[in-house]
């Protein structure tokens, strides 16, 4: 009984679904993450929001 706990635990450790997807979310937020810190020290929140102005102001005539 003890053999077939060790067992199913070895196998259960051992096995390899949903690595990928996990790789490729660690893969993703290795990249986005200073992109997007970029994006935000470069000044962009104050850009978009003066676009955002001019479309309302715009809009509003």
């Amino acid at each position: 009984m003890l053999n077939q706990l060790l067992v199913r635990l070895f196998t259960w450790f051992h096995q390899e679904e949903g690595q990928d997807l996990v790789e490729y979310a660690l893969i993703t937020a290795v990249i986005a993450i200073p992109i997007i810190t970029g994006l935000v020290l470069a000044g962009l929140p104050g850009a978009f929001q003066t676009w955002v102005d001019g479309v309302a102001a715009a809009i509003n005539g």
